[in-house]
């Protein structure tokens, strides 16, 4: 089953989402073209003359200063954190947190790459 998405603007295939990501100065971006050219061209999220860039990025900078707090937790205890924090993200239902997209994109990465070693 496939899950279409449709703002009026553009018609996204929900299985294409996990395809956007985003660089660590605050900038989101696609590997599948249909949904980069929605992101970058029809919508413009990338304007440079927007907040949005320092915004994401801003988010993203307090959520690494919070991981970083304690430099010297083990890789368990950081892990479960992540953890912690992205279900925390998941279950957020009436008002999100600003710029959440890129959070979950960070702690989704921190956590494979976690696991990974």
């Amino acid at each position: 089953m496939r899950i279409i998405i449709d703002c009026g603007f553009c018609s996204i295939c929900y299985c294409n989402l996990r395809s956007i990501f985003y660089t660590l100065d605050g900038k989101i971006d696609a590997n599948d073209m249909d949904v980069k050219s929605d992101l970058l061209d029809i919508l413009n999220l990338n304007c440079p003359s927007a907040p949005l860039i320092a915004e994401r990025k801003a988010a993203l900078d307090s959520m690494i200063d919070v991981i970083g707090q304690d430099a010297h937790v083990d890789e368990i205890r950081l892990l479960k954190f992540c953890e912690s924090m992205l279900g925390e993200f998941y279950l957020e239902r009436k008002v999100k947190t600003p710029y959440v997209g890129i959070l979950i994109w960070y702690l989704q990465t921190m956590i494979e790459s976690l696991q990974r070693r």
